[in-house]
Order: structure tokens, then C-alpha cells, then sequence
């Protein structure tokens, strides 16, 4: 008798999930969020990382470490302020292992302040 119960318990979860799934992909209930969505807007500093035998990065002026895929080489520039605009790469896996892996939309230089 226990036994039926058991079965009857994971039948139920099955068709559970099942019908969950088909609701979504009719549009009900929580939509997955697309891969390559989430971008950030920021301003920083371009750093030069000796790790993995060099790359560049980016540190916002709040700390947060981006590790961008495709940084012009006008902007390669240890210590240059910049501005820029990424889409942040959730799925991506990077040989750095440093700060969040992200593709730069838009990117400009800043002025430096003059002393």
C-alpha cells in the first residue's frame, strides 16, 4: 500500500514539471531570461593584469572587475579613465579567471583631471 502511494507521488512530480514546462513555452509563467542580456554602464580605469601572461582590464570606479573579450587596442592602455557600455557575457568562459567576463558596446576615453 505504501508502494502505490510512492508512485503515485512521483507520477504526480512528473507530470508536474511537464506541465510546467509546456506552460511556458506557451507564455505563462516566469519567461527564462535570454543568454548575453544584462549589460552595464560604467566608468573606469583600464589595468594592465600580468596573469596568464597579460591582459587587459577594466576596474569601475566601485571596485566591480571586467575582463573584456574585445577591448580596442587604442584603448590597451594601462591606467587610461574611461566610459563604456558592455554586455555581460553569462555563459562565457575565460582563461583569465579574473573579474566578469564582458563584450564593450561602447567605450570612450575620459579626460584626466588637470592639476
Amino acid at each position: 500500500m505504501k508502494g502505490n502511494y510512492l508512485v503515485l507521488l512521483a507520477l504526480l512530480a512528473f507530470l508536474a514539471s511537464g506541465l510546467t514546462s509546456c506552460l511556458q513555452e506557451f507564455g505563462f509563467g516566469p519567461k527564462p531570461e535570454p543568454p548575453g542580456t544584462l549589460e552595464v554602464e560604467a566608468t573606469g580605469t583600464v589595468v594592465f593584469v600580468e596573469l596568464e601572461g597579460g591582459f587587459y582590464g577594466i576596474i569601475t570606479d566601485d571596485g566591480a572587475r571586467y575582463d573584456p573579450v574585445n577591448l580596442p587596442p587604442e584603448f590597451q592602455r594601462d591606467g587610461l579613465r574611461v566610459r563604456f557600455r558592455a554586455r555581460i557575457l553569462k555563459d562565457a568562459a575565460s582563461i583569465h579567471m579574473w573579474g566578469t567576463p564582458v563584450e564593450i558596446l561602447h567605450i570612450e576615453e575620459l579626460e584626466s583631471p588637470r592639476f
